[in-house]
Order: C-alpha cells, then structure tokens, then sequence
C-alpha cells in the first residue's frame, strides 16, 4: 500500500536523528531541504513558513520543482521535493473527505474495542461512493439522500416476503429488484403480468411483480 504523510520528530523511527537539525535548517535560504532513505521509507524536511516533515513508501525528492513564496512583500521563486508536491496535491481532498464524513458522522455506539474503526471504514465508503455517484451521474442525489437511499436498500433486502401487491412495480427499489438474489416465482392474488399484460397467479416473491 503507497502512503504518504505528515511526521511529529518523535515518531520518525530514528530518522530525525540523522537528518538536518531544524535550527540548521532554518538558517539556510526559504525552500532549503533534507531528505534521508533507507531504501523502504523516504523522509523529507522542508523549509517553508516553518519546518514541515513528510514521510513516504513510494516517493522521493525529486524531481525538483519551483513554486512561489512570499517574503518580505516579493514573491521569490523556491525549491520544491516531489515528496512535498505530491503531499500538497493531495491534502486537500483529504481535507474534504474528513467534512463530508464529518457532516452525517453515525452515532452508533458499541462496547467493542474495534467498532470506532468499522463505523468509520463504513463511513468514509460512503462518502468515496457518494463521490463516484455525483460523477458518473448527470443529476445526483444530495449526499443525505443517497444515504437513506443506501440505508432503505438495505432494509428492504431483510425485508420478508408480504401477499401485499397493491403498491406495484416500483414498490421495491431499483437495487433490490436486481440483485439476483431470492426472486423465486410463487403465487399470489391473480394480476396482470408486468410483460404481457395477461393474468396471472405467479409472482417474484422479492420485487411484487407478477410474471408468466
């Protein structure tokens, strides 16, 4: 699995001792660096506004990139690892995906030591798919629609069979009615079969629609 990351000094697993002391760092020019690797984990200290650690498995600092600062009322061309870029690129969608899962957080509670990292695994599902939906389709639900939307599918999917058909076609929702999971044929009060029209007895048991 690629990760990449912030890093407290204390947690850098012996890096911090060997890379540039902060002090040292921040006596060198804005943009200034250190990056240190044992060949598994890579570790980057960066001099910007103030020092920033970054951690990875998969990248490095390079290539080199130039970016823009502030200093002093100039804007000032700096140097740039790779490592920081990337981490930069994608802290933002980080940063959304927390709010998102923040806004309809389940309150669900649990004596189980495990249950805090299962409803949030869940969670975050949730948003990742919410995402996906409003990308693929041209009018999207709201993120708390698609929820109930979700939360309504799955009851419905234990929902027990009833003789009641007068709610129709559309009784079921749309991923219960293909799922292909229990539709078995059975009987039921006679109606108009759904594709020809004619009466009929037979009837999926799962979806309320009549059948020949």
């Amino acid at each position: 699995m690629r990760a990449i990351g912030t890093i407290l000094p204390y947690r850098s697993n012996g890096a911090d001792a060997v890379i540039l002391p902060d002090k040292e760092l921040m006596k060198q020019k804005r943009g200034a660096f250190d990056f240190r690797s044992d060949g598994n984990v890579h570790v980057a200290k960066w001099y910007d506004n103030s020092i920033v650690r970054i951690a990875s498995n998969f990248l490095t600092h390079r290539p080199l990139r130039n970016t823009q600062r502030r200093v002093k009322g100039q804007r000032i061309e700096v140097q740039m690892p790779n490592i920081i870029r990337s981490y930069n690129t994608g802290i933002g969608g980080v940063d959304l995906l927390y709010r998102r899962a923040a806004a309809y957080r389940p309150t669900i509670r649990s004596e189980k030591w495990y249950w805090p990292l299962f409803i949030n695994a869940v969670n975050t599902a949730t948003v990742a798919a919410w995402w996906i939906h409003c990308f693929v389709e041209e009018r999207p639900l709201s993120h708390l629609e698609l929820r109930r939307h979700m939360v309504l599918s799955l009851l419905q999917s234990e929902r027990t069979a009833t003789p009641r058909v007068a709610s129709g076609f559309m009784s079921q929702l749309p991923d219960i009615r293909f799922d292909g999971v229990n539709h078995i044929i059975g009987t039921g009060l006679q109606g108009r079969c759904k594709v020809c029209k004619r009466n009929t007895k037979n009837m999926c048991k799962t979806c309320n629609v009549r059948l020949h």
